[in-house]
């Protein structure tokens, strides 16, 4: 393993039960409660998954809108800041590259959450293609990310949780919202907040440093442990996504199959 996550340290002792994720490992199950009893854990309580594999980009600058309303196929106009939309990548034909959720942090700040880094590619080419004034820039392994799902997910982050009063905060966050936070109270570690997810349940995702998210994680199964938090892994993720109809990459949607085809045109604009 020459590359992993920085939740790494504190999946291995729980399982050795790992798939490798492009350039990390991430755990299929944790033998303490298996894939049954983390999917009732999500269904029921709260889990918590590294979902470090996600690829991010945040894509600045004054011609950043325009750039992505080239890309992406949803109104990037329409999106105000601290909000953000599940939307598609497609090439010429409509087949999908890739889809994500784009977020709008800032006046033209975007950060473009996704699956492969054909979108980097993608967006690059697009920017020097037509001049843009703007800057692709990938994080890569610079910023793991946490998803807490269930219906006890709200209850736990907000004992964690801090924000400015010029933010959005917990109660505020409503489907596809985000915030900045810092972990306990305003000298604790900040994260991007944002309530999205892969389950179809009530959720959040956590996107951090990668030298605070030890402390983050730590926080977060503390604050868990009344609400019966347990790991999950990729198994019982597979599962929970299929029954609440989202869609995968090589399953639902793949090269040749247009975004109409995979079920996608209500992220077409």
């Amino acid at each position: 393993i020459s590359q992993y996550s920085a939740f790494y340290e504190r999946l291995a002792p729980l399982t050795n039960q790992f798939t490798p994720v492009r350039d990390l490992w991430t755990p299929v199950s944790f033998p303490s409660t298996g894939t049954l009893g983390e999917y009732w854990a999500c269904r029921n309580a709260v889990t918590v998954q590294d979902m470090s594999g996600l690829r991010k980009y945040d894509v600045v600058g004054p011609d950043a809108e325009k750039l992505l309303q080239l890309a992406v196929t949803r109104n990037v106009a329409k999106l105000p800041q601290w909000r953000g939309f599940y939307t598609l990548m497609c090439d010429q034909t409509g087949a999908v590259i890739d889809d994500g959720t784009l977020f709008c942090l800032g006046e033209n700040v975007y950060r473009w959450c996704c699956g492969t880094e054909e979108s980097g590619r993608v967006l690059s080419t697009l920017a020097a293609q037509h001049n843009f004034h703007a800057r692709v820039h990938a994080l890569e392994n610079s910023m793991p990310n946490l998803a807490i799902q269930g219906p006890k997910s709200r209850e736990l982050l907000k004992k964690i949780v801090f924000t400015q009063p010029h933010v959005p905060n917990m109660d505020q966050l409503k489907w596809f919202g985000a915030t900045v936070g810092r972990l306990n109270d305003r000298d604790g570690s900040p994260f991007m907040l944002a309530r999205s997810g892969y389950t179809g349940e009530l959720g959040y995702e956590i996107f951090c440093t990668k030298a605070d998210a030890l402390a983050i994680w730590d926080a977060v199964m503390e604050a868990g442990e009344e609400f019966g938090i347990v790991p999950m892994g990729s198994d019982a993720l597979e599962t929970i996504r299929i029954e609440a109809g989202l869609a995968a990459a090589g399953a639902e949607f793949a090269p040749g199959v247009d975004a109409f085809e995979a079920g996608l045109g209500f992220a077409v604009d």
